[in-house]
């Protein structure tokens, strides 16, 4: 319901992109290559500083994935490759990222990101689970990289990609377990 909502929803702003994107595959494939090192280099770095600081080596939202996939592993690889790409992408950088990038780019990135990061952490919230929020920098900072290719090529199908493209890769690895 949440992906179908979202699609015709955010119709207009996928279109605009598909068509954005579709004038220059090649570079933004490209792009898509070169930003997916950039997210795994980015997603290293913050996440053994967390670990430094807080002593956790991987968030709640992180291990919830994990443990659901040895149970569920279509649905769980279904929603972080198809599902999450779709509609994060449409509402952090096609709604939240677009909308205040008119007014304010820092702002743009500052409130998409943070909102970005918080999502996957906000649960951490409500269990008490308050060392956890750290993550927040580590899911924020993914969440700067996809802003940053949005912003780069003015379309969100990259970004979708990248997103599908990562966390691909991350089931991939999880299947390596």
């Amino acid at each position: 319901i949440v992906l179908v909502t979202t699609v015709i929803l955010l119709w207009p702003v996928y279109k605009e992109s598909w068509l954005e994107f579709k004038k220059d595959p090649i570079t933004n494939v490209g792009y898509v290559l070169i930003y997916v090192v950039v997210l795994i280099v980015i997603n290293i770095v913050l996440s053994l500083i967390i670990m430094l600081i807080t002593g956790l080596d991987n968030s709640a939202n992180q291990l919830a994935i994990e443990e659901m996939f040895f149970k569920y592993p279509f649905y769980v690889s279904f929603s972080a490759v198809v599902f999450a790409p779709i509609v994060e992408e449409g509402i952090f950088r096609g709604g939240f990222f677009r909308w205040f990038s008119s007014k304010n780019m820092i702002q743009a990135y500052v409130i998409s990101s943070f909102l970005f990061g918080f999502l996957h952490v906000y649960e951490s919230v409500f269990t008490g689970n308050f060392l956890d929020i750290a993550f927040v920098i580590v899911y924020g900072g993914m969440g700067v990289v996809f802003a940053n290719l949005y912003h780069r090529t003015d379309q969100m199908i990259s970004g979708i990609l990248l997103h599908a493209l990562y966390n691909g890769i991350s089931i991939m690895l999880l299947m390596m377990l």
